[in-house]
């Protein structure tokens, strides 16, 4: 749509006219389930992580500050730190990624546009 331009014969007073733009986002039933779907996966794999996080600092702050402990012990707290620390990372990459594939969607959406409707400027 062009804008409508109007000027006065002595050209003290012009006017221009523009069209006004609007967007439309096409959104399906299936759009939103699956990104409503994708978001809680995300959720659960951020929760999930959190607390593998947390674990793994915990077994660092108990190994860091054992005193006199026997090596059994230490073994254990190496293991729990080396799988927590796996799980952990793991479990946050997963949780990366579904975050990923919902803002891809989301993006999707928001760059559908509907067919051209404008309709010619009105010419004065």
């Amino acid at each position: 749509m062009e804008a409508v331009k109007i000027a006065s014969p002595d050209d003290f007073v012009r006017v221009a006219i523009l069209p006004k733009r609007e967007t439309y986002f096409l959104v399906t039933e299936d759009n939103l389930k699956s990104i409503t779907g994708k978001n809680i996966l995300t959720d659960v794999f951020s929760l999930i992580g959190s607390l593998l996080w947390g674990a793994y600092v915990s077994v660092v702050i108990a190994r860091s500050t054992s005193i006199n402990v026997p090596t059994e012990t230490v073994i254990v707290l190496e293991t729990y730190q080396k799988m927590f620390l796996g799980c952990a990372i793991a479990v946050s990459v997963l949780a990366v990624f579904f975050l990923f594939i919902t803002y891809n969607g989301i993006s999707s959406i928001r760059k559908s546009t509907l067919p051209n409707t404008d309709t010619p400027a009105i010419s004065v």
